[in-house]
């Protein structure tokens, strides 16, 4: 289905989706549910004296890379140690509580928010509108809340994995591993996102960009770009990058 055959079907599940939007930002309902989904994926949940570090961001920001990056960084099993994934200011709240290092990445939200939209596999101008709207929610905490945490540019997380952890030691006195060979480090996990990514068959959801997906992107770039909220998602992103 092309954009425009998306846009003009009626999808009963975009409502779902605004509903889900309004009740992640209560933090008693999201961690209800996130007690329950990390029965099966631990490291949906920060644990006090558990968890040694929190690495959040909007989807599709490198929260993959980064996470593979640490691990292999710093010898961490899956599932231990690092709360990820959860994509909600919720579980950063609660690091900080617990005086838990955070890490968080953001990236322009154009780009973001065209990836993610890949990812879910909905196109339409409502699916877009929901997806601002959570990217303002996050970073507009995170505006209000720097000396609490580090912020990284998705590019840093990508190109230079050892500045980042360095940047992370100095600002919470931690010791966390940084590699000898950051390039080698590098194709290591690349290779283990192709390989081993359970979304590794699915080119549109597979957290590296490839030919289809960009070939593809350009119409919906457009969309993105003339969304009417789009800009404030802008004016916060260069607000936030260029402190």
């Amino acid at each position: 289905m092309n954009l425009e055959q998306q846009e003009n079907k009626f999808n009963f599940s975009i409502h779902w989706d605004w509903l889900k939007m309004f009740l992640r930002r209560n933090m008693f309902l999201h961690q209800l549910v996130m007690a329950w989904r990390s029965r099966k994926t631990p490291y949906l949940m920060v644990k006090k004296g558990e968890t040694k570090i929190c690495i959040e961001g909007y989807p599709r920001s490198s929260n993959s890379y980064l996470v593979r990056m640490f691990r292999l960084a710093n010898n961490t099993p899956f599932g231990c140690h690092i709360c990820h994934h959860t994509h909600s200011i919720h579980s950063v709240r609660k690091a900080i509580k617990f005086k838990i290092p955070v890490l968080i990445i953001i990236r322009n939200p154009i780009d973001a928010i065209i990836s993610n939209c890949f990812y879910v596999g909905k196109f339409n101008r409502q699916i877009i509108s929901i997806e601002i709207n959570k990217y303002l929610d996050f970073y507009s905490w995170v505006s209000k809340n720097l000396d609490k945490i580090v912020l990284v540019k998705f590019e840093g997380t990508i190109s230079n994995f050892n500045l980042v952890i360095t940047k992370l030691n100095k600002r919470f006195d931690t010791k966390f591993n940084t590699f000898l060979d950051e390039k080698k480090a590098n194709l290591q996990v690349i290779q283990e996102i192709q390989n081993n990514s359970p979304n590794k068959d699915d080119p549109y959801k597979i957290p590296i960009q490839n030919n289809l997906r960009k070939k593809m992107s350009d119409s919906l770039r457009l969309r993105v770009a003339n969304h009417p909220k789009i800009k404030k998602a802008l004016n916060l992103y260069y607000s936030l990058t260029n402190q």
